[in-house]
């Protein structure tokens, strides 16, 4: 009962942003069928925004305008359409088949073409209203990468790229993606300071799915990601007397925001007082609302020099990274007897450290070693407790599903992507060239997408319906307008795209039909058209009925873990 609840839940919320999308976009295609179609004197006898009964109509003119009750679509109805009905000498100027083939070529790819342009009109909009995009300002940079031993440092914000200023990560990426093993010059920000760096982007594999590049440049470790102010409490210590939730989320040190991992002990020594007020969240209790501010004792903190997590540890402080934040109902974890809030703290003997080793030991597990032993501190307590991981099918970076060993565990990690930049074009012709370019650019990532669902690099899992628009559609909303704006950007390329396909019963096919006509100089025949519709129509529902089979599974394995 708790999922169809969960689901007719999310269904009604999404309903709105959905519906709201969808028409938008179905209007405005057909819209371009029906002013063409005007534009060559054709007569149009209905225009519907959906299908099936009509909930609301007017007539004005030759036109029946009609809100339909399935809104998955529209369709615009032109006078003589129907090559199996006879049409009167005296109409057949209004009649659609009686056009000249050019004409009807426009008419029907006018739908699919404004599709493209409205994308352009909205990433206008998007230009003007401004876009967030994530910044320059980088997270935690590991010690043990390139990206450490070329120089760059945590909180480092890059400002110029060979000597050409940048604003936005995307700017940043595709400089070191196209840099073909050049060495780059970055001018960064430190402290104040600018920090001039130079380094040697590496050829490697490129993960992105919506990229035609088989290989880019990389530089190792350079990332935006940063740990947030989560930290876990250890026993018999400090942080335990003052009272410190089992996993706190510390927002502030004696009134000093804090946001990052990396914040916490430079706030506690700037403090200057052997005992510091800290307000902190509870992050296991719903939405984080359990709050309070407790008092912790600075007398065991080591001195300047010392690594920060021993420092930290000294006051009884860890990273959240190898605390479990969720044990999954019913996963080989839980029946096993892990447990939110455990903290692992060895792996078959081994210490662990990094949630990367659990990761490792879990990834490479083989069935015939047996259990995996987990060591988890619990309390004041050493816990030992035998794990046997099961096979999941899961989906992985290069767009495959794969069976991987898992075993329904998610470790308390929050991360922080820096505060967005807002990007505007408020010039006419800069955000005309923005709305363009952006709009060039998806179509390319989005024909590539097809041509590696066609392939198989991408599997065909991945292919999404009405549902999957639904989510993308709400949550989007819940972003704000010039998300929900993008989404509907991109998903009007798309759907310009998709109705050109050659696929008969899609604009494409038509166009296909209208094409061989003004080739060979005459139509095909009836029966030929009847017999490639029939294909067409079973092809399409087959493809819809295959999107909504994803969209129901993979709404089904996301809620399992």
């Amino acid at each position: 009962m708790d999922i169809l609840s969960s689901a007719f839940s999310g269904i009604l919320s999404g309903f709105i942003p959905f519906v709201l999308l969808l028409g938008i976009l179905v209007f405005v295609h057909e819209l371009g069928h029906f002013a063409v179609a005007k534009f060559f004197g054709v007569r149009v006898e209905t225009f519907s925004i959906g299908f099936g009964k009509k909930l609301f109509q007017f007539k004005r003119g030759d036109t029946v305008y009609a809100l339909s009750l399935i809104p998955l679509g529209g369709y615009v109805k032109m006078f003589g359409d129907d090559p199996s009905k006879e049409i009167p000498v005296e109409e057949q100027k209004v009649s659609f088949l009686h056009q000249p083939v050019w004409p009807r070529i426009a008419i029907v790819a006018a739908g699919p073409l404004i599709n493209f342009f409205f994308a352009v009109l909205v990433f206008m909009a998007i230009a003007y209203i401004g876009e967030e995009q994530a910044g320059t300002v980088l997270g935690d940079i590991s010690k043990h990468t390139a990206a450490y031993e070329a120089g760059f440092r945590s909180g480092d914000k890059v400002t110029a790229i060979n000597g050409k200023g940048i604003e936005t990560y995307d700017e940043l990426n595709s400089k070191i993606e196209s840099s073909s093993g050049s060495e780059l010059s970055f001018q960064v920000e430190r402290d104040g300071n600018k920090v001039l760096l130079k380094a040697k982007p590496k050829r490697a594999k490129n993960d992105n799915l919506l990229s035609s590049a088989s290989h880019v440049g990389k530089i190792e470790g350079l990332t935006l990601e940063s740990m947030r102010s989560t930290v876990g409490r250890l026993p018999n210590s400090p942080a335990a007397e003052a009272g410190f939730y089992r996993l706190s989320l510390i927002e502030d040190i004696e009134g000093q925001k804090v946001e990052r991992y990396r914040e916490i002990l430079p706030a506690l020594r700037s403090s200057g007082k052997d005992t510091v007020n800290i307000t902190i969240r509870d992050i296991h209790s719903e939405e984080f609302k359990d709050t309070k501010t407790v008092q912790l004792s600075l007398a065991a903190l080591p001195e300047k020099g010392t690594d920060p997590d021993k420092a930290l540890a000294a006051l009884g402080l860890a990273s959240t990274e190898t605390f479990l934040f969720r044990v999954f109902e019913d996963s080989p974890a839980s029946r096993a007897g892990l447990q939110d809030g455990d903290h692992i703290v060895g792996l078959n003997g081994e210490p662990v450290t990094e949630w990367t080793q659990v990761l490792e030991t879990i990834s490479n597990y083989e069935p015939e070693s047996g259990e995996i032993l987990f060591a988890v501190q619990r309390a004041d307590e050493v816990v030992k407790i035998a794990v046997t991981p099961e096979l999941k099918e899961r989906p992985t970076q290069t767009g495959q599903f794969k069976n991987r060993y898992m075993t329904g565990i998610q470790p308390a990690v929050l991360t922080d992507y820096g505060s967005p930049v807002v990007i505007h074009h408020y010039n006419p012709f800069m955000a005309l060239a923005y709305g363009v370019k952006q709009s060039i650019k998806w179509t390319h990532l989005t024909l590539v997408g097809f041509g590696k669902l066609i392939t198989g690099e991408v599997s065909a899992r991945n292919v999404g319906g009405v549902i999957s628009i639904g989510r993308v559609a709400t949550r989007s909303f819940d972003l704000g307008v010039s998300a929900f704006l993008k989404i509907m950007a991109i998903i009007s390329i798309n759907l310009f795209l998709i109705n050109l396909f050659p696929i008969p019963v899609l604009d494409g096919g038509h166009l296909l039909f209208f094409g061989i006509e003004a080739i060979q100089g005459a139509p095909l025949s009836l029966r030929k058209m009847e017999i490639a519709q029939t294909f067409g129509f079973v092809l399409l529902m087959s493809l819809m009925a295959f999107a909504l089979f994803n969209d129901i599974n993979n709404w089904l394995t996301g809620l399992a873990w």
